[in-house]
């Protein structure tokens, strides 16, 4: 996968955290071993239908906006090497090291890329590259005048110091349809508003190489769904994240099975 910086200036804020405070309420997850603040007006969905055990979801109560976490298998190259190409797999059991074309074959990548590959792993298995394109926007805790915007790696306030975390904002939209295919549904006019709009998505990894276990924190946000258009949802996700980077906290490391049993990065 390769995601495409974006080549438009898109406006955004970077929302104060007294505002975000105000519009957010505390709420557990996996039975309170992990905390965060989520909008007020998000509900809980495995109180409606049966949610995978490894995942929380919650769906705003007046659009189709949704807010996610799982918890999911640490991705190291071996295993996203074996993920996308199991039969390459069986034939060399040799794990390869390169993570992307950019990466040396003959060294080792870097941690960061390592992070930055798990992230696009995490992104592919979420997003049907098959019939969408991803184009990265800037984020309001990105770097200053980052240019092209990229995902970048972020502290967070409640876990330990120097826990790898990285986040990326994306906007995905479906592919245009060829020249000769039949109209669908409404029509042209239709599939160009569908187009228009896609889905912004924040995206929040955060890595915990002791504990086997990658964090993925997603915020998704149809344009329009939440009644207004274009700037304005991107700038309430964008204060959905915010908040969520800064009330992330594992109250119980026990959650995930088969870790180190100290915390990593835990200061001495």
């Amino acid at each position: 996968m390769v995601l495409i910086p974006s080549t438009t200036s898109l406006p955004h804020t970077n929302p104060s955290p007294d505002t975000a405070s105000s519009s957010s309420t505390p709420t557990p997850l996996f039975g309170g071993a992990i905390t965060v603040d989520l909008p007020p007006n998000f509900l809980d969905v495995s109180d409606i239908r049966q949610v995978p055990s490894h995942q929380e979801v919650f769906l705003s109560s007046t659009s189709l906006s949704s807010i996610t976490l799982d918890i999911l298998e640490y991705q190291t190259p071996a295993t996203i090497s074996n993920a996308s190409n199991p039969a390459a797999q069986q034939q060399n059991p040799t794990p390869t090291t390169t993570v992307n074309a950019k990466a040396p074959t003959s060294a080792e990548p870097t941690t960061e890329q390592q992070d930055l590959a798990a992230l696009e792993f995490h992104i592919s298995d979420i997003v049907d590259l098959s019939s969408n394109s991803i184009m990265l926007l800037p984020h309001p805790l990105s770097p200053a005048q980052e240019t092209p915007p990229s995902p970048s790696p972020i502290p967070l306030p409640c876990f330990p110091a120097h826990t790898p975390a990285y986040l990326c904002s994306l906007h995905t939209s479906p592919h245009p349809p060829p020249p000769d295919a039949e109209p669908l549904h409404g029509g042209r006019l239709q599939r160009e508003e569908e187009l228009a709009r896609g889905v912004d998505m924040w995206v929040l990894l955060v890595r915990l190489a002791g504990w086997g276990t990658d964090l993925l924190v997603c915020v998704n946000i149809p344009l329009g769904a939440e009644g207004k258009e274009g700037v304005e949802g991107r700038e309430e996700g964008e204060r959905w994240m915010q908040r969520i980077v800064q009330t992330l906290e594992v109250r119980d490391w026990s959650l995930f099975d088969g870790g180190e049993e100290t915390v990593e990065g835990e200061e001495e």
